[in-house]
């Protein structure tokens, strides 16, 4: 299974100590270097570049030389997120793009919630879209 994360998703759970549920629910997490330099910037909450310091070997950075050019209304992470989740056709995508204009819905990708999957048996699951 490939799973594919965005900052908004990483920065949350490192601020309220629940990264541990990534690795136990998916093994290996993918995320573009444009999310790990959010993650990284002074701007990013101390814990969460203090994590990133020791970055576990579940999570996987990769780069993404081309993102998607009709992906420019996104920030970086979420439109490297999105680019990589097709090249890789990742089964999910956990981004916090949520409207239904968005290329996520177009594309029909799956919009993937940690904590909302935690509380649903993966059989409620089966849809194209999970909100």
């Amino acid at each position: 299974m490939i799973v594919i994360a965005d900052t908004t998703t990483l920065n949350y759970l490192i601020l309220i100590d629940l990264t541990r549920i990534l690795a136990e629910l998916f093994g290996q997490v993918v995320i573009p270097q444009a999310v790990l330099n959010e993650l990284q910037s002074p701007q990013a909450p101390e814990e969460v570049r203090e994590w990133f310091a020791h970055c576990p070997d579940w999570l996987v950075v990769r780069e993404v030389p081309q993102p998607d050019p009709t992906l420019a209304h996104l920030d970086p992470g979420e439109r490297e997120a999105i680019t990589l989740a097709q090249e890789l056709q990742a089964d999910l995508i956990r981004s916090s793009v949520r409207k239904a204009s968005d290329p996520l819905h177009d594309r029909h990708r799956w919009l993937y919630s940690v904590c909302h999957h935690m509380v649903k048996p993966r059989a409620v699951c089966e849809g194209n879209l999970i909100l």
